[in-house]
């Protein structure tokens, strides 16, 4: 069992606090990604975890044990960093064997350790290399397989595709997921890249400026995001935010745009309120009337199985991705659609979820 408690936990550096009473709880066997913007905390919050870092304030438990003055090395918690770490003087099975050697084992048991961690990871015959010949995925792959070979109960990523190319990124999503059902250990990856989080994750904790916005499964806050940060974070292209306020209607609410645009939504607001409206992409559509919000389009990105347009809605830009391959140009001035169950509103003044 590897279950990981982390209750009211701070962290300052000085006067500066950049994690703010934090609670959290990681279950085992489960693979959750830490997923927020550059400086948000995440990477200090993995490094807590590991005991690279001090806690300020509060604890972080595994199994019911608080491991605040436990040493790193007796945590029974291995971490893959973003820069590899590898020893270039060593080879494969040299950096891989590294940790069990210093813990003064067999060299039967770091032998088999090392060849069974090369065979999931297909290093099998990269074993006698040097980091130098290879790939940086290959390089990626040594340092999983030095993890590996320590069987611990939590695994910790820190950014580790981050130094990869475009594709080699996919392929290794890919690999770090089979890799963890395959050895059934509690895992927590941070990234900055919220298409890695949605795709890898079972569970999501999005961080901004040191707080956690939200917790749940990929598509429950890609779905119901709890505040337009959130909204506007998770998603590719991100979510549209357009202000309003609402006007009463007979079965629901007409919005009014600040260009002099309306529509109508199914749900009662209070009329004269002020409410951010938010669309996804891929749920606008050109509307086959005239009827409805109008956009000027600006920009056209076909990608093969859909096209992403970049429209104006009065003086804001509005992302459009539709798979139907609409027939428009720019400079078209284009009546849009949205399905009544695809929209999201939030607070003007507090951005939460309405």
């Amino acid at each position: 069992m590897a279950n990981i408690s982390i209750a009211n936990v701070s962290k300052s550096y000085g006067k500066v606090a950049v994690i703010h009473g934090i609670d959290l709880e990681i279950g085992d066997g489960e693979f959750v990604v830490l997923v927020g913007q550059s400086g948000c905390g995440k990477s200090t919050l993995l490094r807590m975890i590991a005991g690279l870092e001090d806690i300020t304030s509060g604890t972080i438990s595994i199994d019911g044990k608080v491991i605040n003055n436990v040493a790193p090395k007796d945590r029974d918690i291995a971490m893959v960093f973003q820069n590899y770490a590898l020893y270039p003087h060593m080879t494969v099975a040299e950096n891989m064997g590294f940790s069990l050697r210093l813990r003064n084992e067999n060299k039967q048991v770091i032998d088999a350790a090392v060849a069974k961690a090369g065979n999931i990871l297909g290093l099998g015959e990269y074993l006698d290399r040097f980091p130098r010949q290879l790939s940086g995925g290959q390089r990626q792959r040594v340092a999983m397989g030095r993890a590996i070979v320590r069987d611990p109960e939590i695994f910790l990523f820190d950014e580790p595709l981050s130094n990869l190319d475009a594709k080699l990124r996919v392929n290794m999503r890919t690999e770090v997921k089979e890799l963890h059902l395959a050895l059934g250990a509690t895992s927590v990856f941070v990234t900055h890249d919220q298409i890695e989080a949605m795709t890898m994750a079972d569970k999501i904790i999005v961080m901004d400026n040191g707080h956690v916005a939200q917790v749940g499964s990929p598509l429950e806050i890609y779905d119901h995001p709890v505040s337009k940060f959130v909204a506007t974070f998770i998603g590719s292209p991100p979510m549209n935010i357009l202000q309003a306020t609402a006007g009463d209607h007979d079965s629901g609410t007409t919005l009014q745009f600040g260009d002099g645009q309306s529509s109508s939504i199914d749900r009662k607001l209070p009329p004269g309120s002020q409410v951010l409206f938010g669309l996804r992409p891929d749920g606008i559509t050109i509307a086959k009337s005239e009827t409805g919000i109008k956009g000027l389009v600006r920009v056209i990105e076909p990608t093969g199985p859909e096209s992403q347009v970049v429209l104006e809605v009065g003086k804001t830009q509005v992302y459009a991705a539709m798979r139907d391959r609409p027939d428009i140009k720019i400079g078209d001035q284009v009546p849009l659609n949205f399905s009544s169950s695809e929209y999201h509103l939030f607070d003007c003044q507090t951005e939460r979820a309405l």
